[in-house]
Parts: structure tokens; C-alpha cells; sequence
């Protein structure tokens, strides 16, 4: 079980700041932790999810060093960081699931990695300074770049081996789109979904094979976004970082600009059909996001990959 946990805290802008805390989500802030994140991650602009994913990571590397014993400051003080034994356990340990029940995806081990190996770059460089001797300062320094340069020979692969051919670019067939289309018609035997939500998945299932939204526009998407008084009806994509209106945990985040794209009739209407029945589900009104679970609540980043597996897996 894992010693630490990731919160959120409102900061006066009403921007959300992840923070790893010690044991439950009510603890207190592992305070070099913080200050990684507010030196290394907010001041490149990166958002609340990429650095809640970085702060997995570094959950996983503190515990990888305590378990091992590995004292960073005694590290860095004598120039020795991670030798190749360490690094190649770093690297497996990455590889694998927090529950130890398989094995993470190889862009997520590189991840992961990467930014444990990063975290130790910084804390050395943080002890390397304190050195008054400008010779011993000097090559405390090249036994980092060293120490970098070796680090990256033992990092997990981010190449996708699912593809036959390095770099492939796969889709569906013809014939798998009509599949996917039929599975997922409202009313259709091969419905693997519940009557009150087949509508639903059906209108925001198209919407994605249709128009190739990423996941968080989808959940991002609000009724306002769809203008169905213009021929033909268009959907603006918008980015809405620290949306007030959003009270997800993990918010749903646009990561490309703010675009406009055009329905097809039939996109039109299945969309009207599901927004036009979306307000008998209890508690919709209170929130203005097109996609909803059973209770009415905005889809959550879990619940959307629920469905996406339950369809793949059918």
C-alpha cells in the first residue's frame, strides 16, 4: 500500500494545485515534493493532469528509495547517485502496475521513470550548489551529467510494440466501423450497455469516431457548445483550464487549441435526441456538461474508459 496520496488545493485564482501528501488524502504536503512541482512543473505551464501523473511517479520513486535505503543527499554529497543495479530496478519497478497485477503501458513506464531520474537531478543540483569549492563543485556536476547520460540507457522503452510496422497509423476497417456502429445502436441485441444509458453512449461515441476528439473534450463538452440553430450545426471545442464549473476530482483538459467543427446531419440529430432526454436524469441541471452518468454528475475520466472497455472487451 502506498504511504502517500495526491490531493488538490484551491489557490485564491481558483487554479487547482495536485500536491502528494503523507498517507491519506487529508495529509500533509511531502514538502521537497512541493517545491519539485512548483520549480520544475507549474512555472512550464503544465496542468493540474500532467502534474498529478508526475506526482504519481515521484510517489512511486520516494518509495523505491526508502525501500532501498537510498539517502539522496548522501548520494549526491559523494557523487555516487543510482549505480546500474539500482537503475535497472528503478526501471522495472516503473514498468509495473501500483497493485503489482501486470504491467503499465511503455509510454507511461518512460514516464514514470523519467521523472523519478529528473527528481534526483534536481535534489543533486540542489546539494551540488552548497559546495564552496569551485574545482569539487565543478566536477560534482560532471559526475551528474554522467550519472544522466547512464540513466537513459536503462529507460523502459516508449516505443508501442502493438503495431506491425514501426510508426503505423491504425483505424478501423469498413467493415469494423459498421460493427461499431451497429453494437452501439440504441435498442440494437448486441447492446452490451443498459437501456438508460445506450442513448447516451450512442451519441458520445459517434460524436468521438466521427469528429476525433480527444477524451477530455469530450467530458469538457457543455450544452452551450453546440449551436443547433446554424446549417449545418457546429460543436466549438474550447479549453477551460480550472473551470469553475467543473467538480470532477481529475477535470477533463482540451490540450489543443479551441476549435470549430461541423455535424453531419444524422451527428445532429443523434446529439439533439440525447441532450433533449439528458434532463430527466436527476441532478443534470445543476451542471451544464452535455455527458452525464445515471446520477446526472458530469463523466468522470474513469467512467468514460469504463465504457470504452466494456465495449472492447464485448
Amino acid at each position: 500500500m502506498s504511504k502517500f496520496a495526491i490531493r488538490e488545493a484551491k489557490l485564491p485564482s481558483g487554479e487547482g494545485l495536485p500536491l502528494l501528501v503523507m498517507g491519506h488524502r487529508l495529509g500533509l504536503p511531502v514538502p521537497l515534493a512541493l517545491r519539485y512541482i512548483l520549480v520544475r512543473c507549474r512555472p512550464s505551464g503544465k496542468k493540474a493532469n500532467t502534474i498529478r501523473q508526475k506526482l504519481g511517479a515521484l510517489s512511486l520513486g520516494l518509495q523505491f528509495f526508502e525501500t532501498r535505503h537510498i539517502e539522496l543527499t548522501e548520494r549526491a554529497a559523494t557523487r555516487q547517485f543510482l549505480d546500474i543495479d539500482e537503475l535497472a530496478a528503478l526501471s522495472e519497478r516503473c514498468r509495473q502496475r501500483d497493485d503489482d497485477q501486470g504491467v503499465v503501458t511503455p509510454s507511461y513506464a518512460a514516464t514514470r521513470y523519467a521523472t523519478c531520474i529528473d527528481y534526483v537531478r534536481w535534489f543533486s543540483e540542489g546539494i551540488i550548489r552548497r559546495i564552496t569549492a569551485v574545482r569539487r563543485r565543478e566536477n560534482a556536476n560532471n559526475a551528474l551529467h554522467r550519472f544522466i547520460k547512464r540513466a537513459k540507457l536503462s529507460s523502459p522503452s516508449s516505443n508501442n510494440h502493438h503495431s506491425n510496422i514501426p510508426g503505423e497509423r491504425l483505424g478501423f476497417t469498413p467493415a469494423q466501423r459498421d460493427l461499431f456502429r451497429a453494437c452501439i445502436k440504441p435498442g440494437a441485441i448486441g447492446n452490451p450497455f443498459g437501456a438508460k444509458v445506450q442513448l447516451r453512449n450512442y451519441a458520445m461515441l459517434l460524436l468521438a469516431l466521427e469528429l476525433g476528439p480527444r477524451p477530455g473534450e469530450v467530458l469538457g463538452l457543455k450544452v452551450r457548445d453546440i449551436d443547433f440553430s446554424q446549417n449545418p450545426a457546429a460543436l466549438m471545442i474550447h479549453r477551460r483550464h480550472d473551470d469553475p464549473d467543473d467538480k470532477r476530482r481529475v477535470r477533463p483538459e482540451t490540450k489543443t487549441n479551441g476549435r470549430l467543427l461541423q455535424l453531419a446531419p444524422w451527428l445532429r440529430d443523434v446529439l439533439y435526441d440525447w441532450i433533449a432526454s439528458r434532463r430527466l436524469f436527476f441532478g443534470a441541471k445543476k451542471h451544464p456538461y452535455v455527458f452525464i452518468n445515471y446520477r446526472g454528475d458530469p463523466i468522470t475520466d474513469r467512467g468514460y474508459r469504463r465504457i470504452i472497455e466494456t465495449l472492447r472487451r464485448h
